[in-house]
């Protein structure tokens, strides 16, 4: 184990079965109305990211 390098990818390559991907979890919004547009946990997460980790620049009024 020692000699084996673990190198990061980008988890946008991730790809998991549908049976594992959270698509049919019970915190999705089949039929109601949905807090965010995600089919998926990892639509989630870069819903995620997107609002809170790389906010936009809020632009004041001039």
């Amino acid at each position: 184990m020692a000699d084996s390098l673990l190198v990061p990818s980008p988890f946008e390559g991730l790809r998991l079965p549908s049976d594992l991907d959270g698509s049919h979890g019970h915190n999705r919004a089949v039929g109601k109305v949905a807090q965010i547009a995600a089919a998926n946990d990892l639509q989630a997460i870069q819903a995620w990211l997107a609002r809170f980790a790389f906010p936009r620049p809020v632009q004041t009024p001039k």
